[in-house]
């Protein structure tokens, strides 16, 4: 069965728009790693990678959230196995098992790494910057031109671009070191706000 994906739970896997290919896949097969399809209780279908085994059930966890399902994935709300995705009209098969466990943990070591490099270098409010990164870095300035793109530079490079859609696009390494929430908060402080 062929389907477009849409969300953010898998978004280093998935992007809104790739097309989706699920196999039918028995219950009883799956395995840690698998990226299944479900039926969640109030009806709406999510796509989530199985993380562990437990109670008769698997637990499952999008590999862009933060925590496991609160629920477990049982049969009755099971409906296929992701195997492939389509994106640009290339297609790329999907591992499952040991590999995409694999796979899970990198993007998690990631999202940790990301966090904490971008805690350093822009601290939550109400606690004090660490003053040497700011003096190197600088604050990023936020400018909108006519076609009501946003953009913001540091040091007179762009780091994040802003469509009309609303969605920021952070450039090259500057992903690691910012979160799009970061950069409207940095964006937002004024010059004089110490933190």
């Amino acid at each position: 069965m062929k389907f477009f994906y849409c969300g953010d739970s898998m978004k280093r896997v998935f992007r809104n728009g790739d097309r989706l290919v699920g196999i039918p896949c028995p219950f009883t097969r799956l395995r840690p790693g698998d990226i299944v399809r479900f039926r969640r209780v109030d009806g709406t279908m999510a796509v989530h990678r199985i993380i562990g085994r437990c109670d008769g059930g698997f637990r499952t966890c999008g590999d862009n959230n933060p925590e496991a399902d609160r629920r477990l994935l049982l049969p009755e709300h099971y409906l296929d196995r992701i195997a492939g995705m389509e994106r640009g009209g290339r297609f790329r098969w999907i591992a499952g098992g040991r590999a995409g466990m694999f796979s899970f943990y990198c993007h998690r070591l990631r999202r940790r790494i990301r966090a904490g490099v971008a805690g350093l270098l822009l601290p939550p409010p109400g606690t004090a910057p660490l003053a040497v990164l700011n003096g190197l870095l600088g604050r990023p300035e936020k400018t909108v031109f006519r076609n009501r793109e946003e953009t913001v530079m540091l040091k007179h490079r762009i780091i994040a671009r802003r469509s009309a859609d609303r969605c920021w696009t952070i450039t090259g390494p500057w992903r690691w070191f910012w979160t799009p929430e970061q950069l409207e908060r940095a964006c937002r402080r004024s010059p004089e706000d110490p933190s």
